[in-house]
């Protein structure tokens, strides 16, 4: 009986143990699983306060806030485009400097060559105008106009007023004299001079085809320089400028 005793007081030691560590260890679950759920509702917190942040942090994208963005791209291309532009130009501007520099110079040079060839010009036409001189030449034959006793051939080569070269400028050169004079104006003027030469120089027996004795034995051509007869032939009489010469048809020499 009192091992059955025992054996019953064994029994109900270890059920009490058993139910003991039982309770204990709910507890301790029940524990855990509390802890777990409230770690993992701190968690979800902690996420969705990082959510929340993070929305909070991105900017609301909105149609003006598209539009803003927009308008400061285009800024941004303009005054980009403005940059190049302004950067081409000041790259540009010393070659363009530099061909005005030529031009002006080059424009510069040649006003100078100009007024330097005008002012040679001037001086060589002034030089000449200096050592150009003149005398005038009249030539006429009135005498034979409306007149009966002269050969028809004659009279028709009579000017209608009688002057075969009214009073012209001829120019003078060194050494000239008055048959120079004489022989430059037919070159110029073109009429004929019939030329003879005698021991005494030259002498003119034609003018424009009106021959000496066409009107009388004596008449014929004689000339006068500033009103006189010099009384010599018309290669000895030396022209310096100045001088008035008329050769004139005469009845009677």
């Amino acid at each position: 009986m009192k091992k059955d005793r025992k054996k019953k007081a064994i029994l109900l030691m270890l059920l009490m143990i058993f139910a003991s560590t039982m309770l204990f260890g709910c507890a301790d679950n029940n524990g855990s699983d509390e802890q777990s759920g409230v770690q993992k509702q701190e968690q979800k917190a902690g996420k969705t306060t990082d959510k929340k942040a993070r929305k909070a942090d991105k900017p609301v994208k909105t149609k003006n806030s598209k539009k803003a963005s927009e308008k400061q791209k285009a800024k941004q291309k303009t005054t980009n485009r403005k940059d190049k532009k302004s950067s081409a130009k000041k790259s540009q501007a010393p070659v363009s400097k530099a061909k005005t520099a030529g031009k002006t110079k080059g424009k510069k040079s040649r006003s100078r060559a100009k007024s330097k060839a005008s002012s040679k010009a001037k001086t060589n036409h002034k030089e000449q105008s200096e050592d150009t001189k003149e005398c005038t030449l009249v030539i006429e034959c009135t005498v034979l106009l409306g007149r009966d006793d002269i050969d028809p051939a004659t009279a028709s080569l009579v000017p209608g007023d009688g002057f075969i070269l009214q009073e012209k400028n001829i120019e003078v050169k060194n050494g000239d004299t008055v048959y120079s004079v004489l022989t430059r104006a037919r070159d110029k003027y073109g009429f004929a001079l019939n030329i003879e030469n005698t021991q005494f120089g030259k002498y003119i027996a034609g003018i424009a085809g009106i021959e000496e004795k066409s009107c009388g034995d004596e008449s014929g051509w004689k000339y006068k320089v500033n009103g006189t007869y010099p009384g010599e032939s018309c290669s000895e009489i030396p022209v310096s400028g100045g001088e008035k010469i008329v050769w004139t048809f005469v009845l009677k020499a």
